[in-house]
């Protein structure tokens, strides 16, 4: 649990300084050691916030799929929260884009 800390500490960091690649580094080294539905959770609002969607909804399921012990779920809300950002991530992806990319402005 040690180095997970480290790593998504050094996430923010490099968050802050707007490096994705870092960013996402840092994060799947920190689900590499220690594979948990909080980082993964991490992970998908990382992607979500870097519009990457599909990316985001894969770790999503990634995450709900672990097996955790049952007094983990229950005191959790970790499940909840995965579940609600999924279908959200699911519906932005069935929503066209109503924004040309090249100007920010909406479509006449």
């Amino acid at each position: 649990v040690g180095e997970e800390f480290i790593r998504v500490e050094r996430a923010k960091l490099k968050a802050k300084d707007k490096d994705l690649q870092g960013t996402m580094q840092e994060l799947e080294t920190a689900y590499a050691a220690h594979p948990n539905i909080e980082l993964s959770y991490k992970i998908a609002e990382t992607l979500i916030s870097a519009g990457l969607l599909d990316d985001a909804e894969d770790w999503l399921i990634k995450g709900l799929s672990l097996e955790q012990p049952w007094f983990k779920q229950w005191l959790s809300s970790n499940d909840e929260k995965s579940k609600k950002l999924l279908s959200l991530v699911r519906l932005a992806n069935k929503v066209p884009n109503e924004f040309p990319a090249d100007t920010g402005r909406q479509k006449d």
